[in-house]
């Protein structure tokens, strides 16, 4: 059982669980130290704890393609975090790293899980799921704004509206307009009715109205997947490509 002035019960989701099943989780829950700079986790592994930062500071942070980084939150004593992937069964979202040296309180994701489940009606826990795809939902448009281009995140939106609807079909019609799609991916209608014009001339979008797009999937999801490809080459190329060399002095 952890001994610790930081109880479980300073989760949120935890704090009207009753004695029993918080003494439950605690006997199973682990305390372990990590050392200034190193990572808890990577980004796409399991996740398959919950954590609680019990001293020490945790950034958790995404790392583009090109190597750049976006630090969306800094952890601090108290703090839990990764609970919409555990709770999904999704890997991890983000890269967990120690600023300094801390100590964090792991929970197994099945058990917390499932006393979350036994104290839960079936309706919250529709509605806790619900949330954390919200949460997911508005990381992923988070490290679109920071790391893709404007045509990519025009796109992905696009993809976004029409995942889900019609699975059986390739031609989907949305009803959106330029401007919410501007508001979406944080440009301007010019810049989306310019990138439009250009997915139309590629046959991705069939047809255009004031408040719709008829958008051709398959063409669409290739396009994003050919963009990715692209910047991975480029990637590649600027990492093996020799630098120039320096002028001899005269």
């Amino acid at each position: 059982m952890i001994k610790s002035d930081i109880s479980l019960k300073s989760i949120p989701c935890l704090a009207d669980l009753d004695r029993e099943g918080l003494e439950q989780l605690e006997q199973k829950a682990r305390l372990k130290k990590i050392r200034k700079n190193e990572l808890i986790f990577k980004e796409a592994e399991p996740a398959t704890s919950i954590f609680v930062v019990k001293s020490g500071l945790v950034k958790l942070s995404k790392t583009s393609t090109e190597g750049r980084e976006l630090v969306i939150e800094i952890m601090e004593r108290g703090d839990h975090f990764c609970f919409a992937p555990m709770y999904l069964g999704r890997n991890f979202s983000a890269n967990a790293q120690a600023i300094e040296d801390s100590y964090v309180i792991m929970i197994n994701a099945a058990d917390f899980k499932s006393i979350i489940d036994r104290e839960t009606s079936k309706l919250g826990q529709k509605i806790i799921s619900g949330l954390c795809r919200k949460i997911e939902h508005l990381l992923r448009t988070i490290e679109d704004i920071a790391f893709n281009d404007i045509e990519q995140r025009i796109s992905r939106a696009m993809l976004n509206l029409i995942d889900g609807r019609n699975q059986n079909k390739n031609i989907v019609t949305i009803e959106i307009s330029h401007k919410d799609i501007a508001l979406m991916t944080g440009t301007v209608r010019e810049v989306v009715s310019r990138t439009i014009g250009k997915l139309k001339k590629h046959g991705i979008i069939i047809k255009t109205g004031v408040r719709y797009l008829k958008i051709n999937r398959e063409r669409l999801a290739s396009f994003l997947e050919l963009e990715n490809d692209n910047l991975l080459i480029e990637k590649t190329k600027a990492l093996t490509h020799p630098l120039p060399e320096c002028s001899k002095p005269h």
